[in-house]
């Protein structure tokens, strides 16, 4: 493809997998820290982060595996970010270096299968938070999500920053506004768990994975930065988007069905609308 001077404005993306050449490079690395805020702070981090309680953590002990397990995590991933901007090219070309031109499909399969399962889940998470609000089927409201999620991609780069320096601040407000209100109804004496550390390694295990996941594909994201962008603010913009976003939404997540635990007794479950109302402060 010819080197053609990018032009101004959201347009659709013309690369592809191809390398970005120089005159292209346009943006700031700061973007970084709103692409994964955004990426991170979403209903499937709510649902992972509550999988410390279904596993039998506690919320002290539910808290401490999402931050240890993301702050280690996201160390990783936000290394491979820098690789952007050096090499202008997405990163699964850039593993043809390390496995050779046939050696690298195999980890492109395992990529595109994994993340074929993560696009499946967010579908279904997102399509019945859309069939909630629109009183719609959730067959018809996860077409909705997963259309609205491939025209965002098929514009590309530009929109996928545009976008997510919205929902970042959108997200943030929506989900703090709910964990204040999870606050008001957490209990002062909340029931037993059984701690045990092979529960904790496996949860910690979780959600660096959460993070580590993210390596893969992350510099996709930062290959339009001009090459002479520093690394050190390419990292850190990276990891703290991404590793601080998902504390934030993971404790939202098992504070929720701490809540439940506690003021509904195990053998009479409360129906969502009973939670909901407890939310809403009826009774």
């Amino acid at each position: 493809m010819a080197d053609t001077p990018r032009q101004g404005g959201i347009g659709l993306e013309q690369r592809s997998i191809d390398f970005i050449p120089e005159s292209e490079r346009h943006g700031h690395p700061n973007t970084l820290f709103t692409l994964w805020f955004a990426s991170n702070v979403q209903i499937t981090a709510v649902a992972t982060g509550a999988l410390a309680v279904v596993l039998g953590l506690n919320l002290v002990w539910a808290i401490i595996t999402i931050l240890v397990g993301n702050l280690v995590g996201g160390l990783f991933m936000a290394y491979h970010s820098i690789q952007g901007p050096k090499m202008g090219v997405p990163q699964m070309i850039q593993s043809r270096a390390q496995f050779g031109m046939f050696g690298s499909a195999l980890p492109v399969v395992v990529v595109l299968l994994m993340y074929l399962g993560f696009f499946v889940s967010g579908g279904i998470l997102g399509g019945q938070a859309i069939a909630s609000l629109l009183h719609i089927g959730v067959g018809p409201a996860v077409v909705i999500s997963d259309v609205l999620v491939l025209l965002i991609t098929w514009v590309g780069y530009d929109l996928f920053h545009a976008f997510d320096r919205v929902v970042s601040v959108l997200s943030f407000a929506i989900f703090a506004v709910l964990f204040v209100k999870l606050l008001t109804i957490l209990p002062a004496h909340a029931p037993k768990a059984s701690v045990t550390f092979g529960t904790i390694l496996l949860v910690t295990s979780i959600f660096a994975a959460w993070q580590i996941t993210w390596a893969p594909y992350v510099s996709d994201y930062s290959r339009y930065l001009p090459k002479s962008t520093s690394s050190v603010r390419t990292f850190w913009f990276t990891y703290l988007g991404s590793a601080v976003g998902a504390c934030f939404i993971m404790i939202v997540g098992p504070s929720a069905p701490w809540s439940l635990r506690a003021r509904w007794p195990a053998t009479h479950p409360p129906t969502s609308r009973a939670f909901s109302r407890r939310l809403a402060g009826s009774s």
